[in-house]
């Protein structure tokens, strides 16, 4: 049963001596396991997940690492990735809630990025006639996407939670025989179709839990499988990793500062401008894939960036404090113009204060031109010419 169940039955569960809990990620609050936990005193409870969620770890606080992805691809468990990045949304006026984007504003965002272009180009170019999982924001961006591929001549089927069991058997057999399947999160976890070589993602998510489950789909190893291919028109393996990324689940935000670029981006992945794959971050600026030289990769972490807004906030206050007491410096050198002399004169009483005045700065530009004083000269001639006097 689900967790949601279980919560709701908890008064009718007797007395078992082992709970499994199987995708503990999923379903319900830390607080829900952790009430049916409690309603089953003396048992053994066991959660399995590969994408814990850091309060997975308060409601079972023993923790028995697994098998890495990187490990398991290593030694040919799972299938090798490869990412292509072809597409970017504007996510800037999309809301932001437990920990992922809200998605009446996802949805509205992504429809408006006319990505869906370049969707089609990917399917045409990498995927027909082979197994194709798509996934998008909602069932009704789906249905949205459907509609566009039909017009272009493309059968694709969806699958949601609405479908029932038969539906479902058909559409998971549409997807086997070669055939585009699109998805919210419906077979995002649990679903097992080795042989699926396409995902192409049109949800963008911060959920760094979704998108492994998503990935998990395309990296089961078959025979004759030499990779999974990523659609990522969405960026997400900017934002939430590769696969096989060593990930902290119980502290996942721990070192961001310095992993991560002020835009979210991971600075050990670069996709190359040529091809769209992504490849791991290194000096070696070449693509991997095609050959592309990238150039040097300029982003720098959100830790560097902060320091060099300091530096620079420091340099700036130096700078001001250095142009102010140069000025004040210049001022006192150079003395005052012929208004503020003459105001000053005024004040003090002097018979024609403005012809003095004039009269001093004459004297100011003598005893500039006598010691080569360029500075002062400069000084004098424009004030005297300002007054229209001749120099």
């Amino acid at each position: 049963m689900t967790v949601q169940a279980a919560d709701r039955r908890r008064d009718a569960l007797g007395q078992p001596r082992l709970v499994l809990v199987d995708e503990f990620h999923m379903g319900g609050s830390g607080t829900q396991y952790a009430r049916v936990i409690d309603a089953c005193p003396g048992a053994i409870v066991i959660g399995f997940t590969g994408t814990p969620r850091p309060e997975s770890f308060d409601a079972l606080p023993a923790h028995v690492q697994g098998k890495s992805a990187a490990w398991l691809t290593d030694h040919g468990w799972l299938a090798p990735l490869r990412y292509r990045l072809p597409s970017r949304v504007d996510l800037s006026g999309v809301r932001k809630a437990r920990g992922d984007y809200v998605e009446s504003d996802l949805a509205d965002a992504v429809e408006k990025s006319e990505i869906l272009g370049s969707v089609l180009d990917t399917y045409r170019g990498f995927c027909v006639d082979q197994p194709t999982l798509l996934f998008g924001v909602n069932i009704k961006h789906i249905e949205n996407i459907q509609a566009e591929f039909q017009a272009a001549g493309i059968d694709a089927e969806t699958l949601t939670g609405k479908h029932s069991a038969t539906e479902t058997e058909r559409r998971i057999d549409h997807l086997t025989d070669g055939g585009l399947l699109l998805t919210v999160d419906r077979v995002s976890a649990g679903f097992d179709l080795p042989e699926l070589p396409h995902i192409i993602s049109v949800r963008p998510t911060l959920s760094e839990q979704l998108w492994v489950q998503q990935l998990g789909r395309v990296a089961r190893a078959a025979e004759g499988k030499e990779w999974g291919m990523v659609h990522d028109h969405c960026r997400n393996s900017e934002q939430c990793g590769t696969l096989t990324e060593a990930r902290d689940w119980r502290n996942p935000r721990e070192g961001e500062e310095d992993r991560k670029t002020e835009s979210g981006e991971r600075l050990d992945l670069r996709t190359c401008g040529n091809c769209d794959n992504a490849y791991s971050s290194s000096s070696d600026p070449i693509c991997p894939y095609c050959g592309n030289d990238n150039g040097q990769d300029l982003r720098i972490s959100v830790r560097e960036a902060v320091e060099l807004r300091e530096k620079r906030a420091e340099e700036i206050e130096a700078e001001r404090e250095a142009e102010k007491q140069r000025r004040a410096a210049q001022r006192k050198h150079l003395g005052m113009g012929i208004k503020q002399r003459a105001a000053m004169l005024r004040n003090k009483r002097v018979q024609k204060p403005w012809e003095v005045a004039v009269d001093q700065m004459r004297d100011r530009l003598d005893r500039a031109l006598r010691e080569g004083d360029d500075v002062a000269e400069r000084f004098a001639r424009g004030e005297l010419r300002a007054a229209g006097v001749r120099s």
